[in-house]
């Protein structure tokens, strides 16, 4: 209910709610708190409320490292 409350735009204002960032981008709670404590991913608190901005997440997103793909000669 809470996450109706907060603006999910897809621009650069609003945030998500820990539980909305978790199945936006498939991460688990633990997961997620593993990010903010290692000072991945910066979260605010709101009351009892963790929020994350929406402009946040996506710099998270974007420095997630990229997948080397090897061919199929080099993996053999």
């Amino acid at each position: 209910m809470a996450d109706q409350i907060i603006l999910d735009t897809g621009d650069q204002d609003g945030a998500f709610t820990l539980d909305k960032f978790c199945r936006r981008y498939g991460q688990s709670r633990s997961s997620a708190y593993r990010e903010i404590n290692a000072g991945r991913l910066v979260a605010k608190k709101r009351g009892a409320q963790v929020l994350i901005e929406c402009a946040e997440a996506r710099r998270w997103f974007s420095n997630l490292p990229k997948i080397e793909i090897r061919s199929a000669e080099a993996a053999a």
